[in-house]
């Protein structure tokens, strides 16, 4: 009989339900037994050394190692030596991270999508790890973050939030900024998706997207799919409907502005497309946001 691996939920570590970020030092972090987490988990190695076991792979970690850990992945740490490290328990769905700007750099995209994707492919070596003033810049951050978490003072939680946004945005230039062979792969396909992102109004064919990613068109759709867990031209189709959702919601826009403005040849396109998808029409679902009684 399988043995069933226990999972972690947010309110086991105090999770703040009205802020989806909690910071959880472990210094020193123990060996801990194989569990999974029904939350994103961005974890920065603070000292020391240990072996990484996730998802039937282990990988040695050390200092300065930044990765995230998805939800719904298997892990555990084992044989630390002087090891500590933080965890920045994170929930990407209510902090909107769809709609953030950052999306525009592809060190993004590798660190929270790609690199978790490949890691067994390039057996870690294409992570995040910074040294010197980088690290101790992300390091104060993180220190900053917790404290603001903890003390909870006046406007504690839009300042979380803006300082865990400052915190990605940095990692993800520094992550931008990388030149090993390894993530210089995942840069490329990172270019793409950030293509993609700044490009949803436009057309993009696989060619396109396949010469930024120095791949042919075979192995970038099978390399994206594999990561995104849906072709390119679904994730076009799914960045045009997310813009398309923020623009109903914010704007004033006429349903034909919107289509125009999002990529949409014309408004039946989308009409037909956005109701496919969310399961009721453009003109419903304005109509909801402002009422939400309807």
């Amino acid at each position: 009989m399988k043995k069933k691996i226990p999972c972690v939920h947010s309110e086991d570590l105090l999770f703040d339900i009205s802020l989806p970020i909690y910071v959880d030092y472990q210094d020193p972090q123990p060996e801990v037994s194989l569990h999974e987490h029904a939350f994103d988990e961005l974890v920065i190695v603070l000292a020391g050394t240990a072996i990484h076991l996730i998802d039937d792979q282990e990988y040695p970690i050390r200092t300065g190692d930044i990765f995230v850990v998805k939800r719904g992945s298997i892990h555990n740490y084992v044989t630390p030596v002087e090891f500590a490290l933080v965890n920045i328990i994170f929930d990407a769905q209510k902090l909107d991270m769809d709609h953030w700007d950052v999306r525009e750099l592809p060190g993004y995209h590798v660190l929270f999508s790609l690199e978790p994707a490949f890691r067994d492919r390039h057996q870690f070596r294409s992570r995040l790890t910074l040294k010197g003033s980088m690290f101790t810049r992300v390091s104060e951050m993180v220190t900053d973050m917790a404290a603001v978490v903890t003390d909870k003072g006046p406007g504690y939680r839009i300042l979380t939030r803006a300082l865990f946004m400052q915190l990605v945005i940095m990692l993800s230039k520094y992550y931008s900024e990388s030149s090993k062979t390894e993530t210089t792969d995942l840069l490329r396909l990172g270019d793409a998706i950030a293509y993609i992102e700044n490009n949803y109004s436009e057309t993009i064919s696989s060619n396109q997207l396949a010469e930024l990613a120095h791949m042919t068109v075979r192995s970038f759709q099978r390399s994206f799919q594999r990561c995104m867990r849906m072709t390119p031209s679904q994730y076009i189709m799914q960045v045009r409907l997310r813009f398309a959702t923020h623009l109903i919601k914010e704007s004033n826009f006429t349903l034909t502005q919107i289509a125009l403005e999002c990529g949409f040849s014309d408004s039946n396109y989308f009409s037909r497309t956005f109701s496919r998808t969310m399961g009721i029409t453009p003109s419903q679902y304005r109509t909801r946001v402002f009422d939400p009684g309807v």
